[in-house]
């Protein structure tokens, strides 16, 4: 009788365990095919939790005394980790793959969107305006990415989400280098007459280059003749008049680094030979210096008597003067130095 009467215990435990079962499926399908932030995903997990835990205790409510037992325990821990931990891990995961999905592919229209509206732009403009209307699409552009995360933001707080924002920014940084590249780049198209009209005048200045010129020797200041003679030639063009002294520099910079850069690497070239045969000459001119002066000064002479006259630098005379016959004070003419005290 007490094995028939656990087995009937253990068939009221299995019915709860069913039926928990049950509830954390029927919750799960019915928000299958949603997609859930953060917040939301939490909600859903306190509502399945609660429903799992009703389900299981309902049926044991006709004995409420089987909730005492260890198996009352024992099957909740099963409950917990084979059911509702499972289950929801596995809907979890799935969510994720579905909001990488949703984001990567609302990514690729914002993108597309972004490039062929970015292709409208009016160029060239000024800078403020190209700012601004590269300002406008970009927020059009981001609108369009939040439509995408729910009606309230709710799947704003995904790392999905957050990731297609950090690419979204990435192309728009890119994209506004890119405009205004473009701009700088049509700006010197329509200021052709401006930079043929520098180049004639730095034609000008080479010819009349001579040894002592620095146009095509040094660097700075080549570069510092071209972009004065570029500027006086805005004038002339008209585009180059209604440029920005901003836009000005830009477009010189844009110039001098693509259409002269084989002057400035001749002039660069020009610049370490000079350099080299300047430190050379100064070095010639350091080493022949030393030379003289070494030659100017009088050779050293030594003691000792000259002609056998008792004239020379007397070996006991500290002062250098020529012997006069005499020796020091400390010889008694013996010939020999006393030893010291």
């Amino acid at each position: 009788r007490e094995l028939k009467n656990e087995r009937e215990i253990a068939q009221f435990f299995k019915a709860a365990v069913a039926a928990a079962d049950e509830a954390v499926e029927g919750e799960v399908k019915l928000n299958m095919n949603k997609l859930m932030g953060r917040t939301r995903m939490k909600e859903l997990q306190s509502i399945v939790a609660g429903k799992c835990w009703q389900a299981f205790d309902e049926k044991l409510a006709k004995h409420k005394w089987m909730m005492f037992l260890v198996n009352y325990k024992t099957h909740k821990a099963l409950v917990q980790t084979e059911t509702y931990d499972s289950r929801m891990a596995r809907f979890g995961q799935a969510n994720e793959q579905k909001l990488s999905t949703h984001f990567r592919t609302a990514m690729d229209r914002c993108s597309a969107s972004y490039r062929a509206r970015k292709s409208n732009l009016a160029m060239p403009a000024s800078e403020t305006d190209l700012e601004a209307e590269h300002r406008q699409l970009a927020t059009t552009v981001r609108d369009m990415l939040d439509e995408q995360a729910g009606n309230n933001g709710d799947l704003k707080d995904t790392d999905a989400y957050r990731g297609a924002v950090m690419s979204l920014n990435s192309v728009l940084e890119e994209g506004l280098l890119h405009v205004r590249q473009k701009n700088i780049e049509l700006w010197k198209v329509h200021s052709d007459e401006a930079t043929r009209c520098a180049l004639r005048a730095n034609e000008a200045v080479m010819r009349q280059c001579g040894l002592l010129c620095f146009f095509n020797k040094v660097p700075q200041v080549h570069k510092s003749t071209s972009k004065k003679h570029l500027i006086q030639c805005f004038p002339r063009s008209g585009a180059g008049a209604r440029m920005s002294p901003t836009m000005q520099m830009q477009v010189f910079e844009n110039w001098y680094n693509k259409d002269l850069a084989h002057d400035a690497s001749t002039v660069w070239n020009n610049f370490y030979i000079g350099s080299v045969l300047l430190g050379f000459c100064v070095l010639m001119l350091c080493m022949g210096g030393r030379l003289c002066s070494s030659q100017s000064q009088p050779p050293p002479q030594y003691g000792g008597f000259q002609g056998g006259k008792g004239q020379g630098y007397g070996v006991g005379n500290r002062t250098g003067g020529p012997w006069n016959g005499s020796w020091p004070w400390w010889d008694s003419g013996a010939g020999s130095v006393p030893a010291p005290m």
